[in-house]
């Protein structure tokens, strides 16, 4: 009787010990979002993030580090969110990877030449692991400023068309035109239309990513001893990654 009476309190134990722990709240925040920008070279990707950080946060980013990735909170109250901006590079491998962790893509287009093969190759990625929300941003739309009001519609109405017909029919596109006075920066206007519009967007988990757990890897720190370094500079780098776990994923 007195091995069950001990049994019984263990076993009340452990239920209270189960249910404290299912109150304790998660101390790290949730992932960011990772929105990947894309684009062929000289488009215009480093701009465009500069410009949304400089709209977000108020802060101007250096050459080094726009590449990224770049994370900053956006938002108030139950509407911040965590948002990640990463540009996408121009090889295979690369965009192999980013059409598998991105939850939302920004391709660039320059309305100056046309679709490149490198986005119709990132396109046609993103389609078998599952397209994520897409947006489409035309750039060098100043070569082709006229002062005929009807005319400039009617030519951003074909380039609209043409996208969806081409990349995507559901995609959201905005236009971008260079500021006058800053030719660094993209016009405020133009930026905040884009910049409201992903704060309010909705993210929806991809395929590829709900059949496959996988770790991102943002970035490398080096955790060679520096006296190591001293000694030789050329010695062999020891690397430790840092991982982020993205908000659609559960488990690995």
């Amino acid at each position: 009787m007195e091995k069950i009476n001990k049994k019984r309190k263990r076993q009340a134990n452990n239920q209270k010990n189960i249910s404290n722990y299912k109150k304790i709240e998660p101390i790290t925040p949730p992932a960011p979002y990772v929105i990947v920008v894309h684009g062929p070279p000289k488009v215009g990707k480093s701009l465009l993030i500069k410009s949304l950080v400089k709209h977000y946060t108020n802060h101007n980013l250096t050459d080094d580090t726009t590449p990224g990735p770049i994370t900053i909170v956006v938002g108030s109250g139950e509407e911040q969110r965590r948002i990640q901006f990463v540009e996408c590079p121009n090889n295979v491998n690369g965009m192999i990877d980013a059409s598998k962790y991105a939850d939302a893509i920004i391709l660039l287009i320059d309305v100056s030449y046309g679709f490149e093969m490198e986005t119709l190759e990132f396109v046609n990625l993103l389609k078998v692991h599952g397209m994520p929300k897409l947006i489409g941003v035309f750039t060098n739309l100043d070569c082709f400023l006229n002062k005929d009001v009807k005319i400039e519609e009617m030519r951003t109405a074909r380039f609209k068309k043409l996208f969806r017909n081409e990349i995507h029919e559901e995609a959201q596109i905005f236009c971008l035109s260079a500021s006058d006075e800053d030719e660094k920066m993209y016009l405020e206007i133009d930026i905040s239309k884009l910049a409201s519009f992903i704060l309010g967007m909705e993210f929806h988990p991809m395929s590829w990513r709900a059949a496959n757990p996988y770790v991102l890897v943002d970035c490398f720190e080096d955790v060679t001893p520096t006296e190591r370094l001293h000694l030789d500079k050329n010695c062999g780098r020891k690397k430790k990654p840092r991982c982020i776990l993205p908000a659609s994923v559960t488990s690995l």
